[in-house]
């Protein structure tokens, strides 16, 4: 945290693009249950593990609020569909780009409205790192993180990073994740994949990583940690503390 600059959700609507980060233990879930779609709400019964389901409805109910805001409609009036990889996108008119990640007690949120975007929010977990690399990378990726030392280090920056870049293209694995060469350190970089070209950036947060990419070469990076107050969320007044 850089500061606590406090923003309005009226303040977000003219920037390109942003990240939105909250912590499930922040706010109050059970009241934001009424903001889900009843598909939406009848998925997150069925989740067994009480904090699944907090974090799907924390998930969608960011989603709706910050494309309604964006898009001046009520949250209700928000639809929603699949592309043929299984991303999600908004139908409304003129809406923005928009992805979703969750992990451990956090969600984040990352929308643009000028092109594509992908994020990813990873918790270091135990793991067997030394099979999985060699799934995600290629023979050449795996080697060079090796050969660089600590690999143990730089793997959750390499899945995040991955998982990002991936979302943003919108194909997601299917277009092979280890054909998605990134830099496993935090900072920003340029990664193309095929003839498409992202902004990638990572940063640690909390004691994980957190990972965006988008489709535009000329936007900035801004990122927001939703603020801990428990009623602001449910009434769309939500303020941000800036990163």
């Amino acid at each position: 945290m850089t500061g606590n600059k406090k923003l309005s959700l009226e303040s977000l609507r003219s920037l390109p693009f942003y990240v939105v980060v909250a912590c499930i233990n922040e706010v109050d879930t059970n009241r934001l249950f009424v903001m889900l779609s009843q598909q939406e709400q009848e998925k997150a019964r069925r989740y067994r593990r009480e904090s699944d389901r907090h974090r799907h409805i924390l998930a969608h109910a960011l989603k709706r609020v910050l494309l309604a805001n964006v898009l001046a409609v009520d949250i209700h009036d928000l639809r929603f569909a699949l592309n043929e990889y299984g991303k999600p996108y908004c139908q409304n008119p003129q809406a923005p780009y928009f992805n979703i990640s969750h992990s451990g007690d956090w969600v984040a949120l990352a929308l643009s409205s000028s092109g594509e975007v992908g994020v990813d929010i990873e918790f270091p977990k135990k793991v067997d790192i030394s099979s999985l690399i060699s799934r995600i990378c290629s023979p050449e990726q795996e080697k060079a993180f090796k050969d660089r030392g600590a690999l143990s280090d730089a793997f959750w920056y390499i899945w995040s990073q991955k998982e990002a870049v991936s979302k943003a293209n919108g194909r997601g694995l299917a277009i092979g994740i280890d054909n998605i060469d990134v830099s496993g350190a935090a900072g920003h970089s340029w990664v193309t994949v095929f003839s498409d070209r992202y902004q990638l950036w990572s940063q640690v947060f909390e004691a994980g990583v957190l990972s965006y990419a988008f489709a535009n070469e000329d936007a900035l990076v801004q990122a927001y940690r939703l603020a801990a107050h428990k009623g602001e969320l449910e009434h769309h007044d939500c303020c941000f503390y800036e990163l």
